[in-house]
């Protein structure tokens, strides 16, 4: 509920009598009748809560109760103090405000439904010191790394989290690499050469995971005998180097059936600029299986055979990548 609150205005002299008159709405979950300290937001919003509770939360407000305060007058009610209770003006909007406190107090956690909302709360963490507080808003930035691995990544530079950043820069992987050019707030905070060591990252990856698309020679030499690497009927003319296949053992120009061909080229293209595609998207796969269906030879296997593939398939993806090495240094 709303109350109604008197403040001296700024620009006037302790000596006149005119007051400025402003509206404090007052925290429904931030109202305790057994408070000892207002906090008020520029919002004008007053959370009614304990310096007990915000001193062993924080040392910054620990020692802000610590100072001698002024004494309440008639001058300085509704400013400096209200209902007899000393108020502490904060620059934090009320928004941000109720996630800390509810850090602090045994309340149901915030939820943020924003990025913005976690590193305004996490800002405010750091500046008063609470320490429970900012390590669940680290778990928070985990969280978020999935939905916004480039902000996530600079946030953790930041604060020079180096297992934030690496899991920032990973999730960033199954981003295009186009979408990681953009500008953010928490790129601000970071050097221009930690930014481009995640792209660098990420481009890396990108070749790497690319790579086993191309070329064949992680493919055991037991799997020749599979339909898609020996097709009697779909595969290249001896003269058509456009569907050959290089590197599978014992075979210097594999000859393979074109529908897993060009199946390997679209993952390629499609791995090289996002480094974690699912090369397994039903999509992609329904696309090459249908094109399968139209050669004899491989419809009676393709399906069975494919299914397999896949899975050796991602498991080289993933090994190629976890050997680029993602430099982080603050």
């Amino acid at each position: 509920m709303a109350s109604r609150s008197m403040s001296l205005s700024s620009a006037t002299a302790p000596n006149r009598k005119e007051w400025a008159f402003t509206y404090q709405a007052t925290s429904p979950a931030f109202n305790f009748p057994d408070a000892d300290v207002i906090l008020r937001t520029p919002d004008h919003v007053e959370f009614r809560a304990h310096k007990l509770v915000l001193s062993l939360a924080s040392p910054v407000f620990r020692n802000m109760f610590a100072s001698p305060q002024v004494p309440p007058t008639a001058a300085n009610e509704g400013q400096d103090w209200k209902d007899g209770l000393p108020v502490v003006a904060l620059t934090e909007p009320a928004s941000v405000l109720d996630a800390l406190l509810r850090l602090c107090y045994p309340l149901k956690d915030p939820q943020f439904s924003l990025f913005d909302q976690v590193t305004a709360a996490l800002e405010g963490a750091m500046k008063y010191e609470m320490d429970e507080a900012r390590d669940m808003l680290r778990g928070k930035l985990k969280e978020w790394a999935e939905k916004a691995p480039v902000r996530a990544f600079a946030v953790a530079c930041r604060y020079r989290w180096k297992d934030e950043a690496e899991r920032a820069a990973r999730a960033a992987l199954r981003v295009p690499l186009p979408e990681l050019i953009i500008h953010s707030q928490e790129l601000e905070h970071i050097s221009a050469g930690s930014y481009v060591r995640l792209l660098l990252y990420h481009k890396a990856c990108g070749t790497a995971a690319a790579y086993p698309a191309h070329w064949g020679d992680w493919i055991s030499v037991y799997h020749n005998d599979r339909i898609y690497l020996n097709c009697p009927t779909c595969h290249s003319d001896s003269s058509d180097t456009s569907h050959s296949f290089f590197g599978v053992p014992n075979r210097q120009n594999a000859r393979v059936a074109r529908w897993w061909k060009e199946y390997m080229d679209r993952a390629g293209d499609r791995l090289r600029e996002t480094p974690l595609a699912d090369v397994a998207e039903p999509k992609m796969v329904w696309q090459a299986l249908a094109r399968a269906m139209e050669c004899a030879s491989c419809r009676p296997r393709a399906v069975a055979e494919f299914q397999t593939f896949l899975g050796e398939f991602q498991a080289e993806i993933a090994r190629r990548i976890q050997k680029v090495v993602l430099t982080i240094d603050f």
